[in-house]
């Protein structure tokens, strides 16, 4: 009957570890409960089997610990839940275009300051200078920098 709780200590430690490394890292709480039994489950076979024995199952249940922690780390079964696919683009990629200083549009929604507007047949988010302009307003293209295209009022 001992021998079936000591068993049944070890297993369910080692387990509570496995569980700790492999599917819910960093909150310790299984971790520090399966490490718990399992050093419980060690000192009864040194209690109750003595030196020999208990030097035996330390040294077997560490090695089938870290055979398991190996084994389960380095095999395909992880790569199911791994991400491999990768972002091409990026967040600031800005298809400026044929449009230039100078270039007039009309602007599509109120500009305060930003908005957007029909340039050369092709809608862009601007921004003003400070100024509000409202929506249908013929403008005119300030500037472009830092993948901003500004504009003002045309006159």
């Amino acid at each position: 009957m001992v021998l079936a709780v000591i068993l049944l200590l070890i297993i369910i430690g080692i387990a509570l570890v496995l569980v700790e490394i492999l599917v819910i890292p960093g909150t310790t709480v299984a971790g520090f409960l399966g490490f718990l039994l399992y050093v419980i489950g060690v000192l009864f076979t040194y209690d109750h089997y003595g030196r020999v024995a208990g030097h035996i199952t330390l040294a077997t249940t560490t090695v089938i610990s870290l055979a398991f922690i190996y084994f389960a780390l380095r095999s395909d079964f992880w790569k199911r839940f791994q991400l491999n696919s990768s972002l091409e683009g990026s967040v600031n990629d800005l298809d400026i275009g044929d449009i230039e200083a100078g270039d007039r549009g009309e602007a599509l929604s109120a500009l305060r300051p930003s908005g957007n507007a029909l340039i050369n047949n092709e809608i862009f988010e601007v921004t003003t200078n400070g100024e509000f302009i409202d929506a249908h307003t013929e403008v005119e293209v300030v500037s472009i920098t830092d993948n901003k295209v500004y504009v003002k009022k045309s006159t």
